[in-house]
């Protein structure tokens, strides 16, 4: 019983994301209204910090990982946008250091990782909360090249214009920033 109030405050708050009931029965000396709707409204369900995510390209401790992999991780429901740290030893972002990336789940480094080197990575998921805490960093090595990688061919070239070993291409050579390519008569 209210009295004459028109409002009502509820002594603790109600259950987040949870279906409430009211029925509001005006009363005077004469009894009760009959007849009276029940009305009902939802709560609020609260923003909660996101968890952790896990890469799933490349896996965490994989070998052999191309230099100019991708990195992709688990989407989280209730991030808003994820942070990237890269490192070339644990705790360290001496690669990336805690870069935004927005909602993206996957991310495309500029240049080339190092070779045979083993890189940690630690991708933390955020919303209007906070940021996911305690998320585990994870590492894979990246792959080993060894100094005859390309094959050379056993063609001569002769660039004397009748479209016939004109051009010599070495396939692949982008892929290896510090190439010598030596020519021999």
């Amino acid at each position: 019983d209210l009295g004459d109030e028109t409002s009502y405050s509820h002594t603790s708050n109600f259950p987040e994301g949870t279906a409430i009931y009211v029925r509001v029965t005006p009363y005077n000396e004469v009894g009760e209204a009959t007849a009276c709707l029940e009305e009902q409204f939802t709560t609020e369900t609260l923003l909660k910090i996101p968890a952790c995510t896990q890469l799933i390209s490349p896996i965490d401790g994989s070998t052999q990982v191309a230099i100019d992999t991708d990195i992709q991780w688990d989407l989280v429901e209730e991030a808003e946008g994820y942070r990237i740290s890269i490192g070339t030893s644990i705790g360290e972002s001496d690669i990336v250091d805690n870069l935004d990336l927005g909602d993206e789940t996957s991310y495309s480094h500029t240049s080339n990782f190092p070779e045979g080197t083993t890189i940690y990575v630690r991708v933390t998921p955020y919303n209007q909360a906070g940021e996911a805490t305690a998320c585990l960093e994870e590492q894979f090595t990246t792959e080993t090249f060894t100094e005859n990688h390309l094959l050379v061919t056993k063609y001569g070239i002769s660039p004397n214009g009748d479209a016939i070993n004109d051009f010599w291409e070495i396939e692949g050579i982008e892929n290896y920033p510090d190439n010598l390519v030596t020519v021999y008569n």
